[in-house]
């Protein structure tokens, strides 16, 4: 089932009122399951090309992919982590949270009312 946000994501470009979003929203879902794929890729590719231990075991073509996955997961995980990180600045408010250690009740009631008492 596609959420709320990926269903309003003009709304949310625009800041426009998007509704409640739940404990998480769409885009810290999308960065929790793209660091996970991409970090089990990295695993799994690393192991594959891991030189002495494990790619005597691969065929060269195997080793070959692997490696171009595996460089393929680790800029995707970067972009994943600035794009992430630009987020985390354009959402007015979350560098207070981030380094105080507090919202006010407005911008907690406005961006995650599940979490507001």
């Amino acid at each position: 089932m596609i959420s709320f946000w990926a269903k309003n994501i003009r709304k949310i470009v625009v800041n426009e009122e998007v509704g409640d979003t739940g404990r998480y929203n769409f885009g810290q879902k999308c960065v929790f399951w793209a660091a996970i794929i991409f970090l089990v890729l990295l695993l799994v590719s690393g192991v594959i090309i891991w030189r002495p231990y494990f790619a005597p075991a691969f065929s060269i073509p195997v080793i070959r992919f692997a490696l171009m996955l595996h460089s393929f997961a680790a800029v995707a995980l970067i972009v994943v982590i600035m794009v992430h990180i630009y987020a985390a600045l354009w959402v007015k408010g979350t560098i207070t949270a981030m380094v105080e250690g507090w919202v006010t009740s407005t911008w907690g009631e406005e961006t995650s009312p599940a979490l507001v008492p």
